[in-house]
């Protein structure tokens, strides 16, 4: 079953969703789709997809993304740490570090993400401040993610 922003879910009955892997190049990916909110400019918001990585330590997003939510990074200082990832580290780019808000499944989840100077990265889901809402489960052998949430008091229900 695929859920998206306009599917209503009864958080009373069923805390356990199950979803299946999208095909990406002729390859299956856990994807899921997430609502990007700024949280400075409660307008701007953008529907996308997002690969769920369990092995990335931050949610990390291309720059375009967010100006096009209205990130105002002149106001941002840069990182200055290296981007490393599964294809190694990436050099001479820019990083950016800033509050969003990503909604999930009815849930509101109010967290840091890095923004990378860089239109050729996949938007990640990563750990922190996403996999404390969910326990995620990889089944490679079915092709599906499955996710059990658990509010906490960052983790507002709608």
């Amino acid at each position: 079953m695929f859920f998206s922003k306009k599917t209503k879910i009864d958080y009373t009955h069923k805390c356990l969703f199950e979803f299946p892997f999208t095909k990406v190049r002729n390859s299956l990916y856990p994807y899921i789709e997430v609502d990007l909110k700024y949280v400075d400019d409660k307008k701007s918001e953008e529907l996308m997809m997002c690969l769920l990585d369990s092995g990335a330590d931050n949610c990390v997003f291309p720059k375009d993304i967010g100006e096009r939510l209205g990130v105002d990074f002149s106001e941002l200082d840069p990182i200055d740490q290296p981007v490393r990832g599964i294809a190694g580290e990436i050099k001479d780019v820019k990083m950016y570090k800033s509050p969003l808000t990503i909604e999930f499944l009815g849930t509101t989840i109010l967290t840091e993400v890095i923004w990378i100077d860089k239109k050729d990265i996949n938007p990640v889901i990563g750990r922190k401040g996403f996999f404390d809402k969910f326990d995620v489960y990889y089944k490679q052998s079915t092709n599906k993610i499955t996710l059990v949430f658990h509010p906490t008091p960052m983790c507002h229900l709608k």
